[in-house]
């Protein structure tokens, strides 16, 4: 009898763990789902990936030069390809539309959109740098972005 009240006990502090430990991913919002890029002078547009909410997209840009002023545009898309990228949703900081923001490498930024909110389920985001720039430019970037990303990063202007 007492080694069966031991087994129990046993296995209840293990399903106690188990399920405090266990965390569930949702979606990109938990800041576990960040997509690594580089662009080239070929490729300005990053692959659209699928958006799960109205958050804004969460950008890094860590290899490029830390003074130049790097541009950047939230498009809406129907699809996964970049054939499906159709619409500039981009807002500045204030909330108002724009063509594109401003942001400078080695910073963390999150870059609000209407991507969402007009129905597209997929997110990319599209670069314009200054033509003498050098030939690539690498980071990670998620098309949503979680709370503590909202509260501590830049918003781009």
């Amino acid at each position: 009898m007492k080694r069966s009240r031991q087994i129990i006990a046993i296995l209840l502090l293990v399903v106690t763990i188990v399920s405090i430990v266990s965390v569930p991913a949702y979606a990109s919002t938990d800041d576990n789902d960040f997509y690594n890029f580089t662009l080239t002078t070929t490729r300005r547009f990053l692959n659209p990936q699928q958006k799960d909410n109205a958050s804004p997209c969460y950008v890094y840009v860590h290899t490029a030069q830390s003074n130049t002023t790097l541009y950047v545009a939230a498009h809406g898309s129907n699809s996964a390809m970049q054939s499906g990228i159709t619409t500039n949703c981009t807002l500045d900081a204030n909330g108002a539309t724009a063509v594109k923001v401003t942001i400078l490498p080695k910073k963390q930024y999150i870059i609000r959109s209407l991507v969402n909110e007009r129905g597209f389920p997929y997110a990319a985001l599209g670069f314009s740098v200054p033509a003498a720039y050098p030939n690539t430019i690498s980071g990670q970037w998620s098309p949503d972005s979680s709370t503590w990303a909202q509260n501590n990063c830049m918003t781009a202007t």
